[in-house]
């Protein structure tokens, strides 16, 4: 119970050192950097939401595949 009552009080510390990385932008919305920054996170996760649907659909088949062997090495061990 003390490990949790010093995490919440160093919440406040946390907070103070987190919430400059929080700010708006100095420039504009529409300024160049702004939107290559945006741009550019976008497709960061765009690319990760694929890899991981392409991983996702991998471990499907072999699993399917595996799944399937199985049966036919049971049916032929007579299980």
């Amino acid at each position: 119970m003390g490990e949790v009552k010093r995490w919440f009080k160093a919440q406040p510390g946390n907070l103070a050192v987190a919430a400059p990385l929080l700010a708006w932008p100095r420039r504009g919305l529409f300024a160049y950097d702004t939107l290559r920054g945006i741009a550019t996170n976008a497709l960061a996760v765009m690319i990760g939401m694929c890899a991981l649907t392409m991983f996702l659909g991998w471990t499907d088949v072999a699993l399917s595949e595996g799944h399937a062997w199985a049966r036919v090495w049971l049916r032929a061990r007579g299980a």
